[in-house]
């Protein structure tokens, strides 16, 4: 897993982030830059999802994750995002037990990152959105979750999400048509909230998996490797 988690306790801060940044500063203007490996991202609309897994290091209140995600050559001043569909999974997507626990199409803060994604740093045709979903009432236990996301775009073109680059392969990213694949490399997200709620939170994860597992379950997925998207 590349990510970085963060503890505050009682402040709004970061909980969990990942990432795709290679160079601050770098890019076309003195913007971020991402360097694309191969492939450049995964598709996030028109019917796909993707899901990563976060850690949080103790009890917290998650306020909003901030997802990044471009459509080649949509400029910078507006963003081609219009939608947001998160999901906060107990565990793994497709795996027996695991189950939404939260949920949210609302959308929040929506503009450019100030980052570029691409092959060289003087590329400006691939501009990367922060696109946020607000979230309410997510108190959650300390332990190991999914984010489980897609997009939806002004124009109906497809858009990608960048993936960190240098990952290896894993099973820490997964990608959603009509079941669940494992994919190479993990995306670039920020979890945002509050360290120690003052609310009770869920169960955590092994709980949930417990609970569902008794309760019959959900039925697992087949799991398979499949190309990225280009």
């Amino acid at each position: 897993m590349v990510a970085m988690a963060c503890t505050a306790v009682n402040a709004q801060s970061t909980l969990y982030t990942q990432s795709v940044v290679t160079s601050a500063g770098g890019g076309a203007g003195g913007a971020d830059f991402s360097l694309a490996s191969g492939t450049n991202g995964y598709t996030v609309n028109n019917g796909l999802r993707i899901a990563s897994d976060f850690v949080l290091n103790s009890d917290a209140s998650v306020s909003s994750i901030i997802f990044q995600a471009y459509q080649t050559n949509s400029g910078t001043a507006t963003s081609p995002f219009n939608g947001i569909d998160a999901k906060i999974w107990s565990a793994r997507p497709g795996d027996a037990g695991a189950s939404v626990i939260f949920s949210s199409t609302t959308l929040g803060s929506n503009s450019f990152a100030n980052l570029y994604r691409g092959f060289s740093s003087t590329s400006v045709n691939r501009p990367v959105f922060d696109v946020e979903a607000i979230f309410s009432g997510a108190n959650l236990s300390a332990g190991t979750y999914w984010l489980d996301v897609m997009l939806s775009t002004t124009n109906g073109l497809i858009a990608f999400a960048p993936f960190i680059p240098g990952a290896t392969m894993g099973e820490d990213s997964l990608q959603y048509s009509t079941e669940y694949i494992v994919y190479p490399a993990e995306f670039g997200f920020t979890v945002k909230g509050t360290n120690n709620p003052s609310g009770g939170a869920v169960p955590e994860p092994s709980e949930w998996a417990a609970i569902g597992m008794f309760a019959g379950g959900l039925t697992g997925l087949v799991l398979r490797k499949r190309r990225l998207s280009n």
